[in-house]
């Protein structure tokens, strides 16, 4: 059990209530992850932490449909289930199908051309050596 309180926007501090109601409302699930429910036990890591996700998402030379197929593709090179399960829910909310989010998990051969060269980056992103995405 973590010493750290999981919070929900309702009984966090009230400097993080804001932020968190942000976070939530970006979420798929509608509720904040637990790692954003603790962080928001102290105002200044999650300020410091959206203050880092809004820098991202500023400077980003990626529409969110792409970031959310690389952010899943990522989190399947390296094996994380849980992060699966949230990265495949936001890829479905910025418009991939389903197979398309299966592809990306797997790295199923496709006919789209955009997400050939989404599974090129990932392999060398990632850095596993498995190549586990098929061109063409």
């Amino acid at each position: 059990m973590s010493r750290i309180p999981t919070h929900t926007v309702e009984n966090a501090p009230a400097a993080s209530r804001p932020l968190l109601q942000k976070i939530v409302q970006s979420t798929p699930t509608g509720r904040a992850a637990n790692l954003h429910a603790q962080m928001a036990h102290s105002p200044a890591v999650l300020t410091a932490y959206a203050s880092l996700r809004a820098v991202l998402t500023e400077h980003t030379t990626f529409d969110p449909k792409v970031g959310a197929a690389l952010t899943l593709g990522a989190a399947a090179g390296v094996g994380n289930s849980y992060m699966i399960r949230i990265t495949s829910r936001l890829a479905q909310m910025n418009g991939w199908t389903e197979e398309q989010v299966t592809a990306l998990q797997t790295g199923a051969p496709t006919s789209d051309a955009k997400m050939t060269e989404i599974g090129g980056s990932l392999d060398h992103l990632v850095g596993t050596g498995e190549h586990r995405w098929r061109h063409g």
